[in-house]
Parts: C-alpha cells; structure tokens; sequence
C-alpha cells in the first residue's frame, strides 16, 4: 500500500491515504446505469443522494463525503475499464458497494493489488470473502452459499419429499447458491434434485428453460435468476400452468421491483428470504426506521419509489458505509478503515433490519449482513417465517 501521509501543521496527526483530506474524502462505485439489469441505478442514486445530505449537514469527522459513481451496463470489460479511471485518474480512497457479482469479480484481482479497499461489494459471492487471497475486499450482501443452505433447511423442514427443479443465473451469483443449497441437502438427499437449468444474464428470455423444468416433473422450483430473468420466470410458470412449491432467491425476491411488475397474482405464496425489511410491505409502515427512510426518500429522491426495496437496501449500506468512516477519526488509511469495516459489532441500522438479523463482522466471516430470513408472501405482505 502506498504509505500513508501526514497532513502538515494544524493538522498533524491526521493520518490520510489517496482520497481523503482535511475536508473530503471520495469514495468510487461502478453500477448498470444502462444494460440488462438497468434497475439497480436508482439504489446507486440512493446513496450519492445520502452522503450529499450528510456533507451539507457537515459531514462525517468534518469531512464532506463524495461518491463518485459510474455506469458500468453490467458489462465486466466495463467496470475495468471505469473503475480503473476511479483509482488512476479520480484517486478514490476505496470502492463502496459496486453492483455485480461478474463485474465486481472482474476488478477484484486489479483491486487487491492496488490494495484499494473493495468494500461492501453488492455481492455475497464467497470469492469476496478470502481474506487470504482478497485481504481488500470484503461483501454485503449474505454469503450466497449460506442462502443456498437455508433454502436446502427450509426444503428438508417443510417439504422433505420434494422433487426439485433448479433454474439458476450461469457465474458466480448461481453457482454459489447451487452449492451451498446441495451441500445443505447432503448427499442422502442429492436425488431429491431431479433437473437444473442455467442461462446467461444477457440472454433475452427463459421461457425454454422454464418449460424444460416444468416437463421434469418437479413440484418444487428454486428460482435462482435475476432481474428481468426473475420477473419473466415467475410470468411463465403462471402462464404454463405449473404450480410447484416456489422459492424465488432473496436479492430478487422483492414486491416492488419483481413482484408487481410479474403480477401479484401471480406471486401468492412464492416463499422467499430476506435481511432488510421490504418497504412495500405494509406491516412495516409505521416502524421508525421505516418513516425515517420514507421521509428521505421523498425529500432527496422524490422520483424514485420509496417502495422499491433495492433503494432501502442500499440506504442501509450507506448509512453502514457511514459509520465505519465515521469510526476511523482521523485515522482514515485503507489499512483502517478495512479493519473497522471487518470488526463490526450488533451494529443495528434505525429499524429495518429483518427480525433477528444483526450486522457483526470479522475478518474471517467480512459479509456486512451475515444472514437471511425465511418469509412467505400472501399477496399483500411478507409473513416472517424466521430461521431453519
């Protein structure tokens, strides 16, 4: 790592690495303003809104915090291509939150070498949690393989005799999943896996797959797919006439961006997992957190919905993002700030958190929220299924 300096006179014993002075520090983020999963801009926007509404109320430690974020169109060439400008050319002190498991994976090497902190990357890829061969990178999102194990519990508690069909996304995202959910099941169960189906992210439709799944006679369908994938997915399983068992993994399993664009009759029952509290859910209306998070959004993002649970995840983050900064002081190095971000506490973010889901890090186990929850949707809410 460059070695960190010292900032002269009334400011000796301020300790600063690139990125950061008396009065700023920047932070880079690469995302898919454009591209096939173009819906994850407005959570990036949500969190440049919130740190321009922390500087202009004074910053943190005195600091202004800008984020300096970049369209990427999920397209991994791209993010090489723009997070190298952040680091060479903006001189940011670290990368916070990118989107993307394939795009942020395509940068993690460059990144690690520069020994420029990837933090809380929007991914709970296991290759993000190596502090042996990534000691600068760590997660947010729930390590993908812990999902995949939660959903073999789940399967194992309510349905033990399941025939089980599998459509998943063709890198990182999928394939982690896949084998946390097999390992899960153990290899007593492995034949309760009758038929699994990839496809590629920039592929324009599932419907094949889906059919492919449904001609294998499973009565329970893992939906590992993203995005658009996961909307078309959930059309054509209602529209064929198949009704297996649902699950329809975490990061998509959303009312607002998935659910009502599929058609929430369509969606009655599909089950779920969850960390943060989906905003359209009405049960969670009147918490304090949630108004908290309502009134923001409406002030500083009035042309997003507050509804949109990608944005209440990323406001988490930031506000996560927030106090690691706001715990280095003066002492705002890389080597700091990834210590901070890898030993956090019962860190508790305001009231949105699922029921039963804290934020504890440590340098092994570096995910910024560690866990997930089970839940059913009834058409209107989330029912909290808890743990397994």
């Amino acid at each position: 790592m460059t070695a960190p300096f010292l900032q002269p006179g009334a400011a000796s014993g301020r300790t600063y690495d690139q990125g950061v002075s008396a009065t700023e520090i920047k932070l880079g983020q690469t995302t898919a303003y454009s591209g096939p999963v173009s819906g994850a801009a407005s959570m990036k926007r949500v969190q440049v809104a919130y740190f321009d509404k922390l500087s202009a109320e004074g910053g943190i430690n005195g600091r202004k915090v800008s984020l300096i974020s970049l369209d990427d169109g999920y397209s991994p060439p791209k993010t090489v291509e723009v997070t190298r400008k952040l680091v060479e050319s903006d001189e940011v002190f670290a990368i916070f939150n990118s989107f993307g498991t394939p795009t942020s994976a395509a940068v993690q090497r460059y990144l690690n070498i520069k020994k420029v902190p990837q933090l809380f990357v929007s991914s709970g890829a296991a290759r993000f949690n190596d502090p042996v061969s990534s000691p600068w990178s760590c997660p947010a999102l729930p390590d993908l393989q812990d999902v995949g194990a939660l959903y073999a519990r789940f399967i194992l508690n309510k349905f033990p005799g399941a025939k089980i069909a599998i459509l998943f996304q063709n890198d990182d995202f999928g394939k982690d999943m896949m084998r946390g959910l097999k390992q899960g099941l153990g290899s007593q169960n492995a034949n309760m896996v009758i038929k699994e189906v990839s496809y590629e992210s920039t592929e324009p439709t599932i419907d094949s797959q889906i059919v492919t799944l449904k001609s294998s006679g499973a009565d329970l369908f893992i939906n590992l797919s993203t995005g658009r994938a996961t909307v078309q997915s959930i059309k054509r399983v209602f529209e064929i006439g198949w009704k297996p068992v649902h699950i329809v993994n975490g990061a998509f399993g959303t009312i607002f961006e998935v659910f009502r664009p599929a058609g929430l009759e369509k969606t009655k029952d599909i089950y779920s997992s969850a960390f943060v509290k989906d905003p359209a859910d009405p049960t969670w209306f009147e918490d304090s957190g949630m108004v908290e998070y309502f009134e923001f959004m409406k002030k500083y993002m009035p042309d997003v919905s507050m509804y949109n649970r990608t944005s209440l995840s990323s406001y988490v983050t930031a506000q996560a993002m927030a106090h690691v900064i706001r715990l280095a002081g003066d002492d705002v190095t890389r080597a700091n700030v990834m210590r901070i971000a890898t030993s956090l506490t019962d860190l508790r973010i305001r009231d949105l958190l699922m029921p039963g889901v804290t934020i504890n890090t440590t340098p092994e186990k570096r995910n910024l929220f560690g866990k997930e929850v089970m839940a059913q949707f009834n058409g209107e809410r989330w029912d909290v299924l808890g743990d397994f």
